[in-house]
């Protein structure tokens, strides 16, 4: 029972879940309906199609092309991203978002980085910076999603730390960049 439950919450808080649903919040508190429609199928054809278009029906193991997916996905969610901030919107969530992934998906061409605990540390911390307080009421889903990459065996101690941290230190190096 305990390993459904953890099943379930790496499956809801994965980043490709996760992403359009941070994106939407984020442009719709700030800009508005039509602009989040736009922004989320972007990031949707970016984030989630995109790999499966690459990748179908290819005879590999996913742990042995998992690196070359994410790093692909990654890619073209950074390069969507800077077209969003250079000629549509100047949202520092999504350009930060999209570095954080960036870096994820070239961290895993070598080293398995936990991206769960990377988007999560990195949604909440913008959220918080944008929303205030009450962002901080996601915080304990956050950590059970991150809890639940270490209880089904998928990712070590040291990989989720290193992913809270990239996805905390990056979204917040973004924020005082670009607006502090």
């Amino acid at each position: 029972m305990k390993s459904k439950i953890w099943e379930f919450l790496s499956l809801v808080g994965h980043p490709l879940v996760q992403l359009p649903f941070w994106v939407v919040l984020i442009t719709f508190y700030n800009y508005g309906s039509m602009i989040t429609l736009f922004i989320f199928i972007l990031v949707f054809l970016a984030g989630s199609l995109a790999p499966y278009l690459l990748y179908r029906g290819k005879n590999s193991d996913l742990r042995e092309i998992r690196p070359r997916i994410l790093f692909t996905s990654s890619l073209i969610y950074f390069l969507i991203s800077l077209a969003i901030f250079k000629y549509i919107i100047t949202s520092v969530g999504i350009l930060a978002t999209s570095a954080v992934t960036f870096i994820d998906g070239i961290i895993s061409l070598k080293w398995k980085i936990s991206i769960h605990a990377t988007a999560m540390a990195g949604f909440i911390t913008y959220a918080y910076l944008i929303l205030g307080y009450y962002v901080l009421l996601a915080t304990p889903f956050g950590l059970l999603v991150i809890l639940s990459r270490y209880f089904l065996r998928k990712h070590t101690k040291g990989q989720l730390i290193a992913g809270t941290l990239v996805g905390f230190l990056v979204t917040a190096f973004f924020w005082n960049f670009l607006i502090g």
